[in-house]
């Protein structure tokens, strides 16, 4: 006699024949949660964890047996296709048909558990997940499947320890842990456990359990040695889900940065983690078919190409997007990133209908608002077109400023406010703004495009020298990105290097060979300013066609 279990839309435990099972929602979750978990089997001290939380240990646990022992009476005769053992609770799935019908609605649809903000975590990043069935596996195998093989992007942190195996902390340690999680967490596509949270773990006996309780695929754990010659940290990052060691590596430096310059050693780290996380991600969407991936796994893979200089790989990323927003077209995230890569398109010189990717990018970045009026990535989008395509530079500034009420830390937000500022003219203004940006994303994965906005706010200024140096900074991870190129060009002529301002220009024109200064002034949203005329008679100076 099979339990039938629908997890999508409101929940529902029947069984063919004798109707519905009345279960309360800590029940319906509890099933939920196993259902979903590797090979049918959760731990009891995960469901502890996600369900009674705020609870002590001794407590949670009676909770628990209490809520199993009515579980299995309310499920009668299906109560066999559930085992409680000591350490686990298991589903039979030869007794069990589960439904994944994400057609009919959100998963666990209205579910409310006051006090349960470990299963409201839970929730989210599954929601978040492709439960859809294929052509290739049955939705049941393909569910356990994609669970077993990619879980979700989320990193733990664990304090820094001494060095020489001692079981202690250092204050140093877990401040630099602390400055690690904060800033892979400020990339918006990674999800980090909290550095509290992280700091309980770290002083459990059972420190990587814990982690799996939490539905963490990443673990970053060092130790940090302290000489009068500076300070060295031995930093390991663990693939908990496969129970692999991805590196250990060392990061060094002198003994009073880390007061001084608080991310001199903090960045790096964090670098290191978000490349690796983003590159396994960009790996698999090119090995893998998309079916097979998370939606989160997606959205990093998509941000990773198209920001590469690949036009192949930008290319790519719209497809990655495409896939994610046919799972689910009520992230507001996805819309809003999707949007974005429409203006890139025009940007990179990539697209074969500029006016139509800059509709479509509009199109979406005002989906993503109806869905979520506080979306600071679509504000930034939004004024993105206004301020680049449209040259509307008013209508750009209120986005901008829209997007930094809601998040004064939004590093985008900040570098296209500089922008606009530099197409006003208005270099002090441009220079503080891109800086800060700078400062606030030094991860971000279009690095690039932050030393390259920045560079055009340093010509605007008059310093051409700061601003060359920041060109060929962004071209060295990208050099096919038009705009920089441009800026490389301007500086060279205006520091009167003719001969490489015109080995400059071949560069350029061999990325954009459409290249005229009629066009620059036309199309360039700065060309009407008086540095843009001073800019387009560079541009003619240096050799690109009239």
């Amino acid at each position: 006699m099979k339990l039938q279990l629908h997890l999508f839309g409101s929940f529902l435990a029947e069984i063919p024949g004798r109707g519905r099972i009345a279960l309360s929602a800590k029940q319906q979750a509890m099933l939920a949660v196993v259902a979903l978990s590797n090979g049918g089997a959760c731990s009891r001290s995960r469901l502890q964890a996600l369900l009674w939380g705020r609870s002590d240990p001794l407590q949670a646990q009676s909770s628990l047996r209490t809520a199993l022992s009515d579980l299995k009476r309310r499920l009668g005769p299906a109560a066999e296709a559930m085992h409680a053992t000591r350490t686990d609770v298991q589903l039979d799935f030869d007794k069990i048909d589960l439904q994944l019908e994400p057609t009919a609605g959100e998963l666990l649809e209205g579910i409310d558990i006051p006090g349960a903000d470990a299963f409201e975590d839970w929730l989210r990043r599954e929601r978040r997940r492709d439960h859809g069935q294929s052509a290739d596996f049955p939705v049941r195998e393909s569910s356990l499947l994609l669970r077993a093989e990619i879980p979700d992007e989320m990193v733990l942190v664990l304090p820094f320890t001494l060095s020489k195996f001692a079981a202690q902390q250092t204050p140093l340690g877990d401040a630099i842990a602390e400055d690690v999680a904060r800033r892979v967490s400020r990339t918006r596509l990674i999800d980090v456990i909290s550095h509290l949270s992280a700091r309980e773990l770290s002083q459990r006996r059972d420190g990587m359990p814990g982690a799996t309780e939490l539905g963490v695929s990443y673990v970053l754990s060092g130790s940090i040695s302290e000489t009068a010659h500076g300070i060295e940290a031995v930093v390991d990052l663990h693939d908990l889900a496969r129970r692999r060691l991805l590196w250990s590596r060392e990061f060094f430096c002198n003994p009073d940065e880390p007061f001084l310059h608080p991310d001199s050693i903090t960045s790096e780290i964090a670098r290191q983690v978000l490349f690796t996380i983003c590159d396994r991600a960009t790996q698999a969407a090119r090995a893998r078919p998309l079916h097979s991936l998370t939606s989160q796994a997606l959205l990093i893979a998509a941000v990773a190409e198209m920001h590469s200089p690949s036009p192949e790989r930008f290319v790519h990323a719209g497809t990655l997007l495409e896939e994610a927003l046919r799972r689910d077209t009520k992230q507001a995230d996805l819309c809003a990133w999707r949007g974005k890569w429409h203006v890139m398109r025009v940007q990179r010189s990539l697209s074969p209908a500029p006016d139509r990717d800059r509709s479509e990018a509009l199109a979406f970045a005002s989906r993503a608002l109806d869905l979520d009026p506080h979306c600071v990535l679509a504000l930034t989008t939004r004024g993105f077109v206004h301020s680049h395509l449209m040259a509307d530079f008013e209508t750009a500034e209120n986005e901008y400023r829209g997007a930094l009420t809601i998040d004064p830390s939004h590093a985008l937000a900040q570098l296209l406010l500089g922008a606009v500022s530099a197409f006003r003219d208005v270099p002090d203004k441009a220079i503080a703004h891109t800086e800060r940006a700078r400062r606030l994303s030094p991860l971000d994965p279009e690095s690039y495009y932050y030393d390259s906005l920045s560079a055009t706010a340093q010509l605007c200024g008059k310093h051409f020298e700061a601003a060359l140096s920041l060109a060929e900074r962004s071209l060295a991870v990208n050099p096919n990105h038009p705009s920089t190129l441009r800026v490389r060009v301007i500086a060279l002529q205006m520091m009167d290097r003719g001969d490489d301002a015109r080995q400059a220009v071949r560069d350029l024109l061999a990325i954009e060979p459409k290249l005229t200064v009629g066009g620059y002034l036309s199309q360039h949203p700065a060309a009407q300013s008086k540095s843009g005329k001073l800019f387009a008679d560079a541009l003619a100076e240096a050799g690109v066609p009239k």
